[in-house]
């Protein structure tokens, strides 16, 4: 008894060649669909072609520039006169405050010398007073010990060494 088996045609020798034939024919004829080249036309929107016009605007037209480093050097010139203006102001104000200071200081002094002038007399006996104001002078004479000469152990220390050996 034979079964029946479907038929498919890429199995069969023939329909698998019949097949390849077939691919190979559609590509030949897209690849010849690719070749040919054809333009298209020109879209609508550029019906007219561009012709030049002679320009109503003038060539050369200065224009301000302002640079931002102008800017920048403008606003650091007005900060400098601020500062300058401030610091004026606060050394006028503590010469003032000195000045001030000064005055009472000198109002201390003057009510204190008048103070001494109005107390004359002191409790000190006139001995002591003469002993203070007359003390003799010290006396400065001239060192007896010889001075050195300083030497920078960092500084040239081979040929100083060498230079107090010749000595």
């Amino acid at each position: 008894m034979t079964e029946i088996k479907p038929f498919k045609f890429s199995i069969d020798p023939v329909g698998a060649k019949a097949i390849r034939e077939e691919r190979e024919r559609q590509q030949r004829i897209e690849k010849e669909k690719e070749r040919v080249f054809k333009a298209r036309s020109v879209p609508k929107t550029h019906n007219k072609p561009f012709a030049l016009q002679k320009s109503s605007r003038v060539l050369c037209e200065p224009n301000k520039i302002i640079l931002a480093s102008e800017k920048r050097a403008i606003k650091r010139a007005n900060f400098e006169k601020e500062v300058t203006k401030r610091r004026l102001e606060a050394e006028r104000v503590e010469k003032e405050r000195q000045e001030k200071a000064l005055a009472e200081r000198n109002a201390e002094i003057d009510a204190e010398m008048k103070a001494l002038q109005f107390h004359k007399k002191s409790n000190a006996s006139p001995a002591q007073v003469h002993q203070f104001l007359h003390k003799p002078t010290v006396a400065i004479k001239q060192s007896e010990v010889e001075l050195c000469t300083p030497q920078s152990p960092h500084l040239l220390t081979s040929s100083r060494v060498r230079s107090l050996q010749m000595a």
